[in-house]
């Protein structure tokens, strides 16, 4: 959908407004991107306080010059509450696209890392937006475009909020029960960026996006849980995104659960660790989502796929 709204105000628009940062199946492996201040699941779940991780997303497969998605992250959360990391991401949907580069920290402010916390957290960084004029059609020759491409550089900054707290049952971890919610503004520069070309200049509005997540793990036993789990997106001049996930995993064997979102995709995630299982100190994690849209373009435009792995490892 970004792709379809982008090209049809390159076309009619000098100003360019719409939905820009990716849209994500499993987003529990982007918390960090979407909220600087969250906690990652694996710490919740089973102490692993250092963490390393790539993603790839690829949109309606099988179509050209289709929404691509590649992250990469790191994450390390030490004794004295403090949160330091970094990503990388790259976002291509069809001729417009950006780049970025950012580091982390966050604080867990109050409450005992293991049982409760509020965490206050923020990222930096910087970010290269483009748009290749070279593989527009345009509808009428001499646009303001011109089929040149386009790059600009822009630092960038993000907060966030984060609350997560025990309850039911005792102390112990992998036995009590977790609830978890945060707020964040992952892109707190709203401003035009504005292109020169031979015919004129143009520029894209890049709009704050208000992101909300909640959920709970529910414990079953040793590292056994199921997760329910919400995130809402508002963005101005788009429709309220939302999507609602739930998650059984088994021990530190493997995880399983559907996702559906307002915008009618409907996705299913599996994945499985190999480490503890095998008597290691550390986790491998290796995810897949598959997704399809319910929408009237949805089965033209073909399915989604996502790819998450992540190592884990205790006391870095």
């Amino acid at each position: 959908m970004r792709l379809v709204i982008l090209l049809f105000f390159l076309s009619y628009s000098s100003l360019i407004v719409a939905q820009q940062l990716p849209l994500f199946s499993q987003y529990r492996e982007y918390h960090s991107y979407i909220n600087p201040a969250s906690l990652n699941s694996d710490f919740l779940r089973n102490d692993y306080d250092t963490s390393f991780g790539v993603s790839l997303r690829s949109q309606w497969s099988g179509q050209p010059n289709t929404p691509q998605t590649q992250f990469a992250r790191t994450e390390w959360i030490t004794d004295s509450d403090w949160i330091f990391g970094g990503h990388l991401i790259n976002d291509q949907a069809g001729p417009v696209g950006f780049s970025g580069a950012f580091g982390r920290f966050a604080y867990i402010a109050t409450g005992r890392q293991e049982d409760n916390g509020m965490v206050i957290g923020g990222s930096f960084g910087l970010v290269q937006h483009r748009i290749q004029g070279s593989k527009i059609q345009l509808l009428e020759a001499g646009d303001v475009l011109d089929g040149r491409d386009q790059t600009q550089i822009i630092p960038d900054f993000g907060v966030g909020l984060y609350y997560y707290t025990t309850i039911g049952r005792s102390s112990r971890r992998r036995a009590s029960n977790y609830v978890y919610g945060g707020i964040s503004l992952p892109q707190t520069f709203g401003l035009n960026l504005t292109y020169k070309t031979g015919n004129g200049e143009f520029a894209m509005s890049r709009q704050w996006h208000y992101y909300a997540t909640v959920g709970m793990y529910i414990f079953l036993g040793n590292s056994s849980y199921l997760e329910p789990s919400a995130w809402i997106r508002y963005v101005n001049g788009a429709p309220v995104g939302a999507s609602f996930g739930f998650r059984f995993q088994m021990d530190e064997y493997f995880w399983i659960g559907p996702g559906l979102s307002l915008n009618k995709e409907l996705n299913i995630e599996a994945g499985f660790f190999i480490g503890e299982n095998i008597g290691l100190d550390s986790e491998l994690k290796i995810g897949y989502s598959f997704g399809n849209s319910f929408q009237e373009y949805g089965p033209q435009y073909g399915v989604v796929h996502e790819i998450s792995v992540v190592y884990l490892m205790d006391n870095f």
